[in-house]
């Protein structure tokens, strides 16, 4: 499970770097075409994976945990 994300830029040039830090949910990338949402999620998923395709870097962390039982015993 995503624990949190940290990126190398914020929304506008002069901006602080984004980074969530929110419980467990759902995040949503929303943006004109050619502004990096999926240049993100593909740099997300080069981490899990020893490959890495890409030169970019718009992600600076990540933190994950693992999946345990209890996550799925307390939902019907």
């Amino acid at each position: 499970m995503i624990e949190s994300i940290e990126l190398t830029c914020g929304p506008t040039p002069k901006a602080d770097p984004i980074k969530w830090t929110e419980s467990p949910g759902v995040t949503i990338f929303v943006g004109p075409n050619n502004s990096g949402k999926s240049a993100l999620l593909q740099e997300i998923s080069e981490s899990f994976t020893s490959e890495r395709r890409s030169n970019r870097s718009a992600l600076k962390t990540l933190e994950i945990s693992a999946f345990n039982q209890a996550m799925f015993d307390d939902h019907p």
